[in-house]
């Protein structure tokens, strides 16, 4: 109980995913994670955790992979009053998959948790999928309309908007995973126990063949990610146009 007597509130926690090695981006990544690439004056995670603080998310843990130490040290001085903020370095490679698993574990409580990618962003409210997870879903995820899906899996959605499939990038206009999801715990606890494990090419597809029932929230919202020298060129242009107040 807090000193006025009330339930304290429950955490509204997310893990972001930042531990690729960023291997399109050739020798930018070298000596750099990607996450940690400077775009508009901070790193480009930096903008992330600005987007989680203002869907009202409090706790996030970064899971870091390649040159994890780095990105601990960057964060070890939290500039982010709103945040409390960890950094968890892999001892050896996990995965998309293997990463949500481990840090699930570490973190107490039994409450949905919102998991996104530490390299891309989206330009709307991720408190979205908190708002949409109701209690007929295992989880949410946001999947978002683009132009050209040919560098994006494609996300097939029944009239009720539940997961149906995730297909391969093709050309063209389409609905792809944005990369943020909102997890329930006994859902997480069903992963499979390989490690490394993707979360994208085979967490979710497992999870839709044996009926979970994920429910996608579609949005019409700028989108991008930095995994491409293009892309990582034009961000700082995204950036001022979407995101930056």
């Amino acid at each position: 109980m807090t000193r006025a007597g009330r339930s304290r509130p429950t955490p509204r926690r997310a893990v972001v995913l930042a531990g690729g090695r960023g291997v399109r981006l050739g020798s930018l990544t070298n000596d750099t994670p990607k996450p940690l690439l400077e775009v508009a004056g901070r790193c480009f995670l930096e903008w992330v955790l600005l987007a989680l603080q203002e869907a009202r998310v409090n706790e996030v843990v970064i899971a870091a992979g390649y040159r994890g130490n780095q990105i601990a040290a960057r964060f070890r001085s939290n500039t982010f009053a709103e945040l409390s903020l960890t950094v968890h370095v892999e001892s050896s490679p996990l995965g998309t998959g293997g990463a949500i698993a481990e840090i699930f574990r570490t973190l107490p409580g039994d409450e949905p948790i919102l998991v996104t990618n530490g390299d891309s962003a989206l330009a709307t409210d991720l408190s979205i999928a908190f708002d949409r997870l109701t209690s007929s879903l295992d989880a949410t995820m946001i999947g978002v309309r683009v132009d050209d899906a040919s560098r994006y899996g494609r996300v097939q959605i029944a009239v009720n908007y539940l997961l149906t499939r995730l297909d391969e990038p093709a050309a063209g206009e389409g609905l792809i995973n944005a990369g943020v999801y909102v997890l329930r715990r006994a859902l997480v606890a069903e992963f499979p126990l390989s490690r490394p494990l993707s979360f994208e090419r085979e967490v979710l597809p497992s999870l839709v063949a044996a009926g979970a029932k994920i429910g996608v929230v579609t949005v019409d919202a700028p989108f991008i990610d930095i995994g491409m020298p293009e892309s990582l060129e034009s961000a700082p242009r995204w950036l001022s146009e979407h995101f930056i107040r």
